[in-house]
Protein backbone atom coordinates (compact mmCIF):
# COMPACT_ATOMS: atom_id res chain seq x y z
CA UNK A 1 0.00 0.00 0.00
CA UNK A 2 1.49 3.51 -0.97
CA UNK A 3 2.47 5.77 1.79
CA UNK A 4 0.58 9.26 1.21
CA UNK A 5 3.10 12.75 1.96
CA UNK A 6 1.80 13.85 5.33
CA UNK A 7 1.56 17.70 3.68
CA UNK A 8 -2.45 18.70 2.67
CA UNK A 9 -0.77 20.04 -0.29
CA UNK A 10 0.72 17.41 -1.38
CA UNK A 11 -0.59 14.72 -3.34
CA UNK A 12 2.67 12.74 -4.02
CA UNK A 13 2.75 8.47 -2.73
CA UNK A 14 5.55 6.32 -1.68
CA UNK A 15 6.42 2.69 -0.78
CA UNK A 16 7.64 3.21 2.55
CA UNK A 17 8.09 5.38 5.14
CA UNK A 18 11.35 6.20 5.33
CA UNK A 19 11.02 7.45 1.47
CA UNK A 20 8.00 9.47 2.45
CA UNK A 21 10.49 11.10 4.97
CA UNK A 22 12.91 11.56 2.92
CA UNK A 23 11.45 13.41 0.19
CA UNK A 24 9.64 15.76 2.68
CA UNK A 25 13.42 16.52 3.79
CA UNK A 26 14.93 17.19 0.31
CA UNK A 27 11.27 19.05 -0.97
CA UNK A 28 12.14 22.81 -0.81
CA UNK A 29 8.37 23.80 -0.28
CA UNK A 30 8.05 21.35 2.64
CA UNK A 31 9.34 22.68 6.25
CA UNK A 32 9.92 19.71 7.86
CA UNK A 33 12.03 19.05 11.46
CA UNK A 34 13.21 15.36 10.44
CA UNK A 35 15.28 15.79 14.52
CA UNK A 36 11.68 16.26 16.04
CA UNK A 37 9.37 14.70 13.08
CA UNK A 38 7.46 18.15 12.89
CA UNK A 39 5.43 19.05 9.82
CA UNK A 40 5.62 23.01 9.96
CA UNK A 41 3.93 25.33 7.39
CA UNK A 42 6.62 27.59 6.25
CA UNK A 43 10.01 28.29 7.01
CA UNK A 44 9.68 30.93 9.85
CA UNK A 45 7.45 28.73 11.61
CA UNK A 46 9.93 25.63 11.59
CA UNK A 47 12.57 28.55 12.82
CA UNK A 48 11.03 29.40 15.50
CA UNK A 49 10.30 25.39 16.35
CA UNK A 50 13.98 25.25 16.45
CA UNK A 51 14.84 28.25 18.28
CA UNK A 52 12.23 27.11 20.91
CA UNK A 53 13.44 23.30 20.88
CA UNK A 54 15.92 22.51 23.36
CA UNK A 55 16.71 19.93 21.11
CA UNK A 56 18.71 22.06 18.34
CA UNK A 57 21.68 24.17 18.54
CA UNK A 58 20.88 26.61 15.65
CA UNK A 59 22.28 30.19 14.84
CA UNK A 60 19.28 33.05 15.96
CA UNK A 61 20.55 34.89 12.77
CA UNK A 62 20.39 32.30 9.98
CA UNK A 63 18.89 29.13 11.43
CA UNK A 64 22.20 27.27 10.86
CA UNK A 65 22.34 24.21 12.88
CA UNK A 66 25.82 22.43 14.70
CA UNK A 67 26.23 19.72 16.88
CA UNK A 68 27.73 21.77 20.11
CA UNK A 69 26.87 25.02 21.54
CA UNK A 70 30.69 26.16 21.45
CA UNK A 71 30.57 25.40 17.53
CA UNK A 72 27.32 27.68 17.27
CA UNK A 73 29.14 30.65 19.48
CA UNK A 74 31.98 30.32 17.26
CA UNK A 75 30.03 30.67 14.31
CA UNK A 76 28.07 33.90 15.62
CA UNK A 77 31.59 35.58 16.54
CA UNK A 78 32.94 34.78 13.05
CA UNK A 79 30.13 35.69 10.66
CA UNK A 80 27.32 37.47 12.66
CA UNK A 81 29.74 40.31 14.34
CA UNK A 82 27.99 43.66 15.64
CA UNK A 83 29.05 45.85 12.98
CA UNK A 84 31.35 48.85 14.31
CA UNK A 85 30.95 52.92 13.91
CA UNK A 86 34.33 53.88 13.38
CA UNK A 87 35.17 57.51 11.82
CA UNK A 88 38.82 58.66 10.52
CA UNK A 89 39.96 61.48 12.69
CA UNK A 90 41.59 62.93 9.89
CA UNK A 91 38.84 62.35 6.71
CA UNK A 92 36.37 61.74 8.61
CA UNK A 93 35.47 58.41 6.28
CA UNK A 94 33.32 55.90 7.81
CA UNK A 95 34.08 52.56 8.56
CA UNK A 96 32.68 49.35 9.86
CA UNK A 97 35.42 47.39 11.13
CA UNK A 98 38.71 48.44 13.46
CA UNK A 99 40.84 46.45 10.89
CA UNK A 100 39.43 48.37 7.82
CA UNK A 101 40.01 52.15 9.07
CA UNK A 102 43.31 50.64 10.24
CA UNK A 103 43.57 49.25 6.54
CA UNK A 104 42.56 53.28 5.25
CA UNK A 105 45.90 54.38 7.44
CA UNK A 106 48.33 51.79 6.52
CA UNK A 107 47.52 51.98 2.94
CA UNK A 108 48.18 55.65 2.81
CA UNK A 109 44.11 56.97 1.88
CA UNK A 110 43.80 58.97 4.45
CA UNK A 111 44.27 62.80 2.72
CA UNK A 112 45.01 64.28 6.69
CA UNK A 113 46.99 61.47 8.39
CA UNK A 114 49.63 60.38 6.32
CA UNK A 115 51.70 57.24 6.47
CA UNK A 116 54.64 58.81 7.69
CA UNK A 117 52.73 60.73 10.32
CA UNK A 118 51.37 56.92 11.50
CA UNK A 119 54.40 55.77 11.73
CA UNK A 120 55.68 58.51 13.31
CA UNK A 121 53.19 58.23 16.19
CA UNK A 122 53.50 54.40 17.23
CA UNK A 123 57.49 55.39 17.30
CA UNK A 124 56.40 57.97 19.81
CA UNK A 125 54.09 55.56 21.34
CA UNK A 126 57.05 53.11 21.76
CA UNK A 127 59.64 55.65 22.89
CA UNK A 128 57.03 56.92 25.54
CA UNK A 129 56.92 53.13 26.69
CA UNK A 130 60.83 52.68 26.78
CA UNK A 131 61.01 55.37 28.33
CA UNK A 132 58.50 54.82 31.08
CA UNK A 133 59.73 51.14 31.78
CA UNK A 134 63.06 52.26 32.37
CA UNK A 135 62.28 55.39 34.87
CA UNK A 136 60.26 52.64 36.99
CA UNK A 137 62.41 50.04 36.81
CA UNK A 138 64.46 49.69 40.10
CA UNK A 139 67.22 47.26 38.71
CA UNK A 140 68.16 49.39 35.87
CA UNK A 141 71.61 51.29 35.20
CA UNK A 142 71.69 52.65 32.24
CA UNK A 143 69.77 56.38 31.97
CA UNK A 144 66.27 56.93 31.42
CA UNK A 145 65.16 59.56 28.83
CA UNK A 146 65.03 61.85 31.77
CA UNK A 147 68.58 60.92 32.38
CA UNK A 148 69.31 62.24 28.89
CA UNK A 149 67.43 65.16 29.24
CA UNK A 150 68.87 65.90 32.81
CA UNK A 151 72.43 65.12 31.35
CA UNK A 152 71.65 68.10 28.50
CA UNK A 153 71.00 70.33 30.92
CA UNK A 154 74.00 69.14 32.81
CA UNK A 155 76.24 70.16 30.13
CA UNK A 156 74.64 73.26 29.37
CA UNK A 157 74.99 74.32 33.56
CA UNK A 158 78.81 72.99 33.64
CA UNK A 159 79.57 75.38 30.69
CA UNK A 160 78.20 78.17 32.27
CA UNK A 161 79.65 77.70 35.20
CA UNK A 162 83.13 77.63 33.70
CA UNK A 163 82.25 81.11 32.42
CA UNK A 164 81.25 82.23 35.59
CA UNK A 165 84.09 80.77 37.09
CA UNK A 166 86.74 82.36 34.99
CA UNK A 167 88.19 79.02 34.26
CA UNK A 168 88.23 80.40 30.02
CA UNK A 169 89.65 83.51 28.66
CA UNK A 170 88.30 86.62 30.17
CA UNK A 171 85.17 87.35 27.75
CA UNK A 172 84.95 91.01 28.67
CA UNK A 173 88.22 91.76 26.87
CA UNK A 174 86.78 90.40 23.51
CA UNK A 175 83.27 90.75 23.80
CA UNK A 176 82.10 94.40 23.24
CA UNK A 177 78.53 93.60 24.54
CA UNK A 178 79.74 92.23 27.71
CA UNK A 179 81.18 95.50 28.70
CA UNK A 180 78.29 97.41 28.15
CA UNK A 181 76.19 95.20 30.09
CA UNK A 182 78.62 95.37 33.16
CA UNK A 183 78.56 99.12 32.42
CA UNK A 184 74.42 98.92 32.55
CA UNK A 185 74.47 96.92 35.70
CA UNK A 186 76.79 99.11 37.58
CA UNK A 187 75.18 102.06 36.77
CA UNK A 188 71.83 100.74 37.95
CA UNK A 189 72.97 98.37 40.75
CA UNK A 190 72.10 100.74 44.00
CA UNK A 191 72.57 99.05 47.20
CA UNK A 192 69.58 99.19 49.40
CA UNK A 193 69.16 101.98 52.32
CA UNK A 194 69.38 101.14 56.53
CA UNK A 195 65.62 101.11 56.17
CA UNK A 196 64.44 97.83 57.22
CA UNK A 197 60.83 97.96 55.46
CA UNK A 198 62.56 99.28 52.46
CA UNK A 199 64.38 95.99 52.39
CA UNK A 200 61.79 94.10 53.16
CA UNK A 201 59.66 95.50 50.51
CA UNK A 202 62.66 94.39 48.23
CA UNK A 203 62.88 90.65 49.21
CA UNK A 204 58.57 90.63 48.88
CA UNK A 205 58.56 91.77 45.90
CA UNK A 206 58.30 89.43 42.93
CA UNK A 207 61.67 90.04 40.62
CA UNK A 208 59.97 91.38 36.49
CA UNK A 209 61.72 88.81 33.73
CA UNK A 210 63.11 91.87 32.00
CA UNK A 211 64.98 92.63 35.09
CA UNK A 212 66.35 89.17 35.39
CA UNK A 213 67.14 88.32 32.03
CA UNK A 214 68.96 92.15 31.91
CA UNK A 215 71.19 90.85 35.03
CA UNK A 216 72.47 87.97 32.59
CA UNK A 217 75.79 88.50 30.52
CA UNK A 218 74.73 88.34 26.78
CA UNK A 219 77.37 85.74 26.04
CA UNK A 220 75.53 83.05 27.84
CA UNK A 221 71.77 84.32 28.03
CA UNK A 222 69.50 81.46 26.31
CA UNK A 223 67.96 81.98 22.66
CA UNK A 224 64.47 83.34 22.59
CA UNK A 225 62.28 80.41 23.70
CA UNK A 226 60.32 79.00 20.16
CA UNK A 227 56.07 80.09 21.61
CA UNK A 228 55.09 77.00 19.29
CA UNK A 229 57.83 74.76 21.02
CA UNK A 230 55.15 73.20 23.66
CA UNK A 231 53.16 71.95 20.71
CA UNK A 232 55.67 70.26 18.12
CA UNK A 233 55.28 66.50 18.62
CA UNK A 234 57.54 63.52 16.88
CA UNK A 235 55.27 63.88 14.03
CA UNK A 236 54.08 66.89 11.59
CA UNK A 237 50.07 67.12 12.69
CA UNK A 238 47.97 68.16 10.39
CA UNK A 239 47.81 71.78 10.35
CA UNK A 240 43.66 71.89 11.28
CA UNK A 241 44.24 70.43 14.73
CA UNK A 242 45.78 71.72 17.73
CA UNK A 243 47.83 69.97 19.94
CA UNK A 244 46.76 71.39 23.74
CA UNK A 245 49.34 69.22 25.35
CA UNK A 246 52.87 68.78 25.39
CA UNK A 247 54.52 65.64 23.97
CA UNK A 248 57.42 64.04 23.43
CA UNK A 249 60.23 65.67 21.38
CA UNK A 250 63.01 65.06 19.48
CA UNK A 251 65.47 67.67 21.11
CA UNK A 252 64.76 66.09 24.51
CA UNK A 253 67.36 63.27 23.37
CA UNK A 254 69.91 65.30 21.82
CA UNK A 255 73.17 65.63 24.23
CA UNK A 256 74.86 68.78 24.26
CA UNK A 257 77.93 67.04 25.54
CA UNK A 258 78.74 64.31 22.60
CA UNK A 259 76.53 66.55 20.10
CA UNK A 260 74.64 64.20 18.76
CA UNK A 261 70.92 62.38 19.48
CA UNK A 262 70.49 59.10 21.27
CA UNK A 263 67.94 56.79 20.99
CA UNK A 264 65.73 55.92 23.88
CA UNK A 265 64.89 52.74 23.04
CA UNK A 266 65.14 50.09 26.50
CA UNK A 267 67.11 47.79 24.16
CA UNK A 268 68.64 50.28 21.18
CA UNK A 269 70.57 53.64 22.52
CA UNK A 270 71.88 54.03 19.48
CA UNK A 271 73.45 57.55 18.63
CA UNK A 272 72.70 59.96 15.79
CA UNK A 273 74.35 62.96 14.47
CA UNK A 274 71.50 64.27 12.76
CA UNK A 275 67.85 64.52 13.10
CA UNK A 276 67.20 63.16 9.88
CA UNK A 277 68.84 59.83 10.30
CA UNK A 278 67.29 59.10 13.55
CA UNK A 279 64.00 59.82 12.90
CA UNK A 280 64.80 57.76 10.15
CA UNK A 281 66.05 54.95 12.42
CA UNK A 282 62.61 55.37 14.63
CA UNK A 283 60.61 54.35 11.24
CA UNK A 284 62.76 51.24 10.83
CA UNK A 285 62.41 47.93 11.64
CA UNK A 286 64.14 48.54 15.04
CA UNK A 287 60.98 50.35 16.45
CA UNK A 288 57.87 50.39 14.08
CA UNK A 289 59.04 49.29 10.73
CA UNK A 290 59.17 45.92 11.11
CA UNK A 291 56.46 43.28 12.18
CA UNK A 292 53.72 43.66 14.89
CA UNK A 293 53.75 41.02 17.74
CA UNK A 294 50.79 40.39 19.76
CA UNK A 295 51.76 40.59 23.38
CA UNK A 296 49.24 38.00 24.09
CA UNK A 297 50.04 35.18 21.98
CA UNK A 298 53.13 36.26 20.48
CA UNK A 299 52.12 36.21 17.09
CA UNK A 300 53.89 37.86 14.44
CA UNK A 301 52.26 40.07 11.98
CA UNK A 302 53.31 41.89 8.86
CA UNK A 303 51.55 45.13 9.49
CA UNK A 304 49.24 46.64 12.10
CA UNK A 305 46.64 46.01 10.19
CA UNK A 306 46.54 42.07 10.20
CA UNK A 307 46.92 42.16 14.35
CA UNK A 308 43.49 45.09 14.33
CA UNK A 309 41.67 42.28 12.31
CA UNK A 310 43.56 38.95 14.48
CA UNK A 311 42.27 40.82 17.56
CA UNK A 312 39.01 41.68 16.59
CA UNK A 313 38.34 38.05 15.09
CA UNK A 314 37.00 35.24 17.22
CA UNK A 315 39.95 33.26 17.84
CA UNK A 316 40.00 31.04 20.28
CA UNK A 317 44.38 30.58 20.50
CA UNK A 318 44.53 34.11 21.80
CA UNK A 319 41.76 36.40 24.16
CA UNK A 320 43.92 40.36 23.91
CA UNK A 321 40.53 41.23 23.25
CA UNK A 322 39.12 40.40 26.59
CA UNK A 323 42.12 41.44 28.61
CA UNK A 324 41.77 44.53 31.00
CA UNK A 325 44.85 46.61 29.38
CA UNK A 326 43.50 45.89 26.07
CA UNK A 327 42.63 49.59 25.54
CA UNK A 328 46.24 50.92 26.56
CA UNK A 329 47.47 48.27 24.55
CA UNK A 330 46.19 48.84 21.43
CA UNK A 331 46.00 52.59 21.69
CA UNK A 332 49.94 51.98 21.57
CA UNK A 333 50.51 49.55 18.87
CA UNK A 334 48.37 52.06 16.63
CA UNK A 335 49.50 55.19 18.23
CA UNK A 336 46.49 56.01 19.58
CA UNK A 337 44.51 55.79 16.32
CA UNK A 338 42.13 53.21 17.69
CA UNK A 339 41.47 52.43 21.27
CA UNK A 340 37.93 50.45 22.98
CA UNK A 341 35.17 51.60 25.30
CA UNK A 342 33.28 49.04 26.60
CA UNK A 343 31.62 46.53 24.54
CA UNK A 344 28.55 45.97 21.71
CA UNK A 345 25.45 44.93 22.22
CA UNK A 346 26.28 41.12 20.87
CA UNK A 347 29.34 41.17 23.93
CA UNK A 348 32.30 41.61 20.97
CA UNK A 349 34.73 44.74 22.08
CA UNK A 350 33.66 48.01 20.79
CA UNK A 351 36.16 49.92 19.15
CA UNK A 352 36.50 53.87 19.31
CA UNK A 353 38.47 56.27 16.95
CA UNK A 354 39.89 58.69 19.08
CA UNK A 355 40.16 62.44 17.80
CA UNK A 356 43.87 63.52 16.90
CA UNK A 357 44.25 65.66 19.85
CA UNK A 358 43.50 62.72 22.47
CA UNK A 359 46.51 60.91 20.22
Amino acid sequence: MKIKCTYKDCFKHFNSQDAMITHKTKEPAHSYCKLCDVDCEDDMHLFIHQLGTPAHICCPVCALEFKSTSGRDRHVEQDHRAAQSLECAGCNMKFRSAASLMSHIENDECSIIRLQDFQMQRAEKQIQKDAWVAETDPFNINPSARGWENRTNLGTERSTGLLDGGLLDNPKRDNPDVNGWLASVKSTANPPSDNHDEVASIYNRKTSESIVSENIPPSVRPTDPDPAAEYKRVISMPAHSIISTSSLDLERFWDAIRQEYICPGEKCRRTFKGKLDFQKHLLSSAHVGGQVVCPSCLKRFATTNAWVAHCESASKKCDIRNSSDFNNVIREITGGVLGTQGFMEDGSVQYVAPKIQEW
